[in-house]
């Protein structure tokens, strides 16, 4: 930390850099504090990716790793070569007791499974006369790549519609996005079986100051207005992102828009969870812990039937992501009570 000029001293009269005018012999001795040391290896190991310095007792936040070639980088483990279910995610904090090593958790691309229109599965008709999937670019693309693969006007599709616009979030909502949600509502919402809407706004939220406290009193008014149709509520946890990956594309770009951070968005799902979900108005869809289990894909640019669905940002899928998603959606919405 610095130099004492007594023995045994905790007390820093000088710091590394400083200078002393020497008129006769002098003495410093060293001043230490205590702190741990947490290390971040590639996935295999093999290369040191960041060294991190805490004081004793003090939180950590861990960091995001650009996700390598053919590869997504999920979190961190304490055991290398593992390709899913990181026991730590980039933004989450620890706390230091010790000296750790982790070691960063990719899922290989090639081992993600690609359903076909079959395998993505159809509302419960005897639940449900129809699903409408409400969100922001993520949703506008699954949409997309889905009609451009199927066709809009696939079996598949017969009982689910989509509202979403690129780059919405609550101000969108609040205005064009709900009047449009009541309008594909329509008179399905006095049908003898319920519609079930499937909301997924919040990447293009994370502000600077946390999560948006106008998306409770929101959402909360919105399940108010939507209890007098027939309409089952339902709120899908913000999915995973990389800062690293993003700020990477924004950088090539030129662009600056660095502010979709993990911390600020695993705050927006505790958000979502604790005080949108837990009064009953809204089912959570842990979409987001699912995704961390098994593995998913950002998108490289491919296209589907001549349809860009996307780019690889750190913020949006692949195809094959989208489409579990889109199943994983469906199969909870059939399995709520």
């Amino acid at each position: 930390m610095g130099w004492a000029v007594q023995k045994g001293s905790s007390a820093i009269a000088y710091k590394q850099g400083a200078s002393v005018t020497v008129k006769s012999n002098l003495k410093f001795y060293a001043v230490y504090k205590k702190v741990y040391t947490l290390s971040c290896y590639t996935c295999d190991g093999k290369t040191k990716y960041k060294t991190m310095i805490t004081d004793v007792g003090e939180a950590c936040t861990l960091p995001s790793m650009q996700s390598p070639r053919g590869a997504t980088f999920l979190g961190w483990s304490t055991s290398p070569l593992q390709t899913k279910a990181p026991k730590y995610l980039a933004g989450q904090t620890i706390t230091m007791s010790k000296n750790r090593k982790l070691y960063a958790v990719c899922f290989p691309t090639e081992q993600e499974p690609d359903l076909k229109e079959e395998q993505l599965g159809l509302p419960d008709a005897a639940k449900y006369s129809k699903v409408i999937f409400v969100g922001d670019s993520r949703t506008e693309q699954a949409q997309r790549a889905f009609y451009a693969l199927f066709g809009e006007e696939s079996p598949v599709f017969s009982q689910v519609s989509f509202v979403a616009l690129s780059g919405s979030g609550l101000n969108w909502l609040k205005t064009t996005g709900y009047e449009k949600l009541k309008a594909e509502i329509g008179d399905d919402g006095s049908a003898e079986r319920p519609v079930a809407v499937i909301f997924n706004h919040g990447v293009n939220d994370l502000n600077a100051n946390g999560p948006n406290t106008g998306y409770v009193s929101t959402m909360l008014e919105v399940a108010r207005e939507l209890s007098e149709k027939n309409v089952k509520l339902f709120y899908m946890s913000v999915n995973p992102m990389n800062r690293a990956d993003y700020e990477a594309f924004f950088t090539a770009h030129s662009k600056a828009s660095y502010y979709k951070y993990e911390d600020r968005l695993l705050a927006f799902n505790q958000m979502i969870r604790s005080q949108i979900c837990n009064g009953g108005s809204y089912q959570y869809l842990d979409c987001f812990s699912y995704l961390m289990k098994t593995g998913f894909s950002y998108d490289g640019g491919k296209k589907v039937n001549g349809v860009n669905y996307g780019e690889s940002d750190g913020l949006h899928y692949t195809v094959a992501t989208y489409k579990r998603i889109y199943a994983y959606c469906l199969q909870m919405v059939n399995q709520a009570g």
